[in-house]
């Protein structure tokens, strides 16, 4: 077992025991990743962003007790949460607009866009942003976890609560509606 999975299993079991440095030492393992994550699904509206974070990780101190090892790491425990999280945010703040954009991996710092990149490869990744936005919460839910969270086809069915043939129908129409995206943009650009 990695060594940074079985920290993070001690971790919830102290949290699970009543530990508040562990549950500390959690936020600051997964404060960054769970908000760029989160902040991505939420529109880049970094107050509601916060305000499902604090939640996340109310809902991890209180349900410590419920982690299995044998169901997962605990990165995919705790995205199972942050998914739960994200699907009530949805429902309580419906009159919030949420645009979807491509993560900033993909797009890169602007700097590196503009320094030594040729006008083609700006246009190619600005047509893949606009691509990525058009599609489905859930494609785009879908690619985020995969590419850019690193979790397997497993873990992204146990963090959404599906079943794995899901994940992968998902992952290929996800693809599939990305390229079709790309060569419509491509034709409009």
């Amino acid at each position: 077992m990695n060594h940074a999975i079985a920290e993070e299993q001690r971790l919830l079991a102290l949290v699970a025991s009543g530990d508040q440095g562990a549950l500390d030492e959690l936020y600051l393992r997964y404060h960054a990743r769970l908000t760029h994550y989160l902040f991505q699904r939420l529109g880049h509206n970094a107050e509601w962003t916060e305000d499902v974070l604090q939640e996340v990780f109310l809902n991890v101190w209180y349900s410590a007790k419920s982690y299995q090892p044998q169901n997962g790491s605990p990165a995919t425990w705790i995205f199972g949460i942050v998914h739960h999280q994200l699907a009530k945010a949805y429902r309580s703040r419906s009159r919030h607009s949420v645009t979807a954009t491509l993560p900033a991996e993909m797009l890169d710092d602007v700097e590196d866009i503009t320094q030594g990149d040729t006008e083609e490869a700006i246009v190619s990744r600005l047509a893949m942003a606009d691509a990525f936005a058009r599609l489905s919460p859930k494609h785009r839910e879908i690619l985020e976890l995969v590419f850019y969270q690193g979790f397997t086809f497993e873990e992204c069915a146990r963090i959404l609560g599906v079943p794995l043939g899901t994940i992968k129908s998902r992952m290929t129409y996800a693809r599939r509606a990305l390229l079709h995206e790309v060569e419509q943009s491509a034709r409009e650009g």
